[in-house]
């Protein structure tokens, strides 16, 4: 097999993995490794469960889907998890040439090749710390001493995709308010529709999460 279909082939084998129960109450954090520590710090009632060695990841390889760090988000809820936090640090430069330097946009990313040194760490996080931790942006800030921000950055989805996760986490047993918290951090491409609330709906899923889709 050539090098890119096996990096193709092991994209694939990653997007497929199924959030579970646990997984999917596990939220996922960034900050740049390079910042000191204070900076890349998490809240006072967070407490560290575990941290994994660093390993290189491809940028394509970290925007091969909208929540490509599945796996990991299952492995830290076994732990009793609800935060996962990135620690990244780019070792290797090599954007993609057909786009402009300055472009985020998912299209781009996926042909960059610029490599990331990256590591997870596993935190139990109180109520309060979580309260403080979505209040971070969304993708990295320009600010780079403000150091975390939500791993989101700002992916759109479609209601389709998210309907299809909301099914997931409603037959792994997740309670209305879990699952409606999981909503409000997506963001939708459009709005839904009337006939798409209606199809929500009539597949089972609870006004209150259809509210958290409906709520910019």
């Amino acid at each position: 097999m050539k090098p890119r279909c096996l990096v193709l082939a092991l994209l694939c084998a990653g997007c497929a993995t199924t959030l579970t129960k646990q997984g999917a109450q596990v939220v996922v954090y960034e900050a740049d490794r390079s910042l000191p520590e204070e900076a890349r710090r998490l809240p006072e009632g967070c407490r560290l469960l575990e941290t994994t060695k660093p390993v290189d990841q491809m940028e394509s390889e970290r925007y091969a889907s909208s929540d490509p760090y599945r796996r990991e988000r299952n492995e830290a809820g076994t732990r009793g998890a609800n935060v996962l936090l990135i620690l990244s640090e780019r070792t290797v430069s090599r954007p993609n040439l057909d786009c402009s330097p300055a472009s985020s946009s998912r299209e781009c990313l996926l042909g960059g090749q610029t490599w990331y040194r990256v590591s997870f760490s596993s935190y139990a996080c109180d109520a309060e710390a979580l309260q403080t931790l979505r209040s971070l942006p969304t993708g990295p800030a320009s600010d780079k001493s403000s150091g975390l921000f939500s791993w989101n950055r700002g992916v759109r989805r479609t209601a389709a995709q998210v309907k299809s996760e909301i099914l997931a986490m409603m037959q792994e047993g997740l309670g209305t308010s879990v699952i409606a918290a999981y909503v409000r951090g997506q963001r939708l491409r459009t709005r839904l529709t009337a006939e798409e609330i209606i199809d929500w709906k009539r597949s089972g899923i609870a006004d209150e999460v259809i509210q958290a889709a409906l709520t910019p």
